[in-house]
């Protein structure tokens, strides 16, 4: 790939829901998404420029078309590009985001103690291997 996609999410690869969560987005067969693991050096570099640490692995993030957005502003710009009915989370957005984000951050905190955690990061199978980044 010679361009930088304009649509990435990032997530952490050792985490059992935001593997499931890459899973479930994967299987929409949305297009034009690609994915980085927080622990890439793909997303190191890149997230450098927004002044992100990388190391801090509690939220993911979607990068579309030069805008940077988090957490519970990250889940709702992703939802757009599921199928329906699952692309109706969007509308979640009226919600103020200081409660979205509460409820974020405590599955966040939560997130390994339910979901597990992995060893490694998440190997991509061969026909998703394209849509991974780093």
């Amino acid at each position: 790939m010679t361009t930088t996609p304009q649509k990435i999410v990032f997530f952490d690869g050792v985490c059992g829901l935001c593997n499931q969560t890459i899973d479930f987005i994967i299987q929409q067969k949305t297009t034009d998404l690609y994915f980085a693991s927080l622990q890439s050096d793909f997303a190191s570099t890149f997230l450098a420029d927004y002044q992100v640490d990388t190391k801090q692995l509690d939220t993911f993030y979607f990068f579309n078309e030069g805008q940077l957005y988090n957490r519970s502003d990250a889940a709702l710009q992703v939802a757009q590009y599921l199928k329906s009915p699952y692309r109706w989370l969007m509308y979640f957005g009226w919600i103020p985001r200081f409660v979205r984000n509460s409820i974020y951050n405590f599955i966040a905190k939560n997130r390994y103690r339910w979901f597990g955690k992995k060893e490694s990061c998440r190997l991509p199978n061969p026909a998703e291997k394209m849509l991974f980044l780093g």
